[in-house]
This record gives C-alpha cells, structure tokens and sequence, in this order.
C-alpha cells in the first residue's frame, strides 16, 4: 500500500502502521517530512506522524489535514489497518460521493472530530469494520 503526497512521492504503508520514505527522490516531500530531522535517507513514520504534519488542505481546500492512500486495482484495504494506532473506526465515516485528485478518483473518510480525512483510491477493495 502506497501512501502519495501532491509531489508524487511515495511512502509505502504495511500493516504495522511503520512507512518507509526515501529521500532520495528527485524532490523531497511537500508535506514538511524535513521537519523531523532526516539523519539518513530512510526513515520511519507512522499514520500519526503523517497526520501531526499539519498537511492541510493538500488535496481538498477544506482546512483538514489530508493523507492519500492508492495501491494497485484490487488490492485490499482495511480501514483500520491505516488508521493511526489506537484509532476506533467508528470514529471515521465514509464521506458521499468521490473527490478525483490528479484523475485518479478516491473515497474520502473523514474523522468524527472534523480535522482530519483519509483519501483512499476508488479501485481499492476495501473493508470497513
């Protein structure tokens, strides 16, 4: 499962909620990843990490803070696989309707507290809990 920033930059996501970025890329990430002190050019970063970036708005203009998960057509996705740790499901809902982001198209789950939505790719199979 790959988790892509508005530069194109991937940060792959086990189910362990661990995200490899390499920093070695053309472009460093958009989203602030230096902000964590890079001291190699892996690093490890959970879904909180990501979220605590304050990525506002990166793919939405609503104020929230916002991360895409895509993968390959058919590949599985459990909604509480890439949630931050300790996340209940029953705090995200499925938002209507779809957002499409540089023409891909994605479903959107937004957290009950209103400050923070995952983006997840449309052609997915996913499961929510």
């Amino acid at each position: 499962m790959v988790i892509r920033d508005t530069a194109g930059n991937e940060l792959n996501l086990p189910t362990n909620y661990q995200v490899r970025v390499d920093l070695e890329k053309p472009e460093a990430p958009d989203v602030g990843i230096e902000s964590f002190g890079v001291f190699e050019t892996l690093m490890d970063l959970s879904l909180n990490d990501i979220m605590a970036l304050n990525s506002d708005s990166l793919f939405i203009d609503n104020g929230k803070s916002q991360v895409i998960v895509s993968g390959n057509a058919g590949d599985d996705v459990k909604l509480e696989d890439i949630l931050p740790k300790g996340e209940d499901i029953s705090n995200w809902n499925q938002a209507n309707g779809t957002v499409t982001v540089a023409g891909v198209e994605y479903n959107v789950y937004q957290n009950t507290a209103g400050d923070a939505e995952v983006l997840v790719q449309n052609n997915l199979h996913n499961e929510q809990h």
